[in-house]
């Protein structure tokens, strides 16, 4: 393997990334059941190739919805913490005012 390969094969699939918007979902459930009803009338019309090639389009659907509600049940607030008794932003891993900081610790470095 070359490095280019190498490389290429570490990189990220940017279409893995894609997550289907939410507000999408009525769209994809459509899209979805259509899948379905072209997949009946394909049965029923002995168009092998064309069932193959919708099972796997319904797929793709199912996965977009899937995705959805895996991420919509997963959210998570990203936002400032606060300090729950003063209501007002933490400060972090700072020490508390007055108080030096904790001694660095220095040594060999991996």
């Amino acid at each position: 393997m070359t490095s280019s390969s190498v490389a290429a094969s570490r990189a990220p699939n940017p279409l893995r990334m894609l997550w289907p918007d939410p507000a999408q979902k009525h769209r994809l459930t459509e899209i979805r059941d259509n899948f379905t009803a072209r997949i009946a009338e394909a049965e029923r019309e002995g168009w092998c190739g064309e069932v193959e090639g919708l099972r796997i389009s319904l797929a793709g659907a199912e996965d977009k919805l899937t995705q959805i509600g895996r991420r919509t049940a997963t959210t998570a607030d990203l936002g400032t913490k606060t300090d729950k008794k003063n209501k007002t932003p933490s400060s972090g891993n700072r020490p508390p005012a007055g108080r030096p900081p904790p001694p660095r610790v220095t040594g060999a470095e991996d």
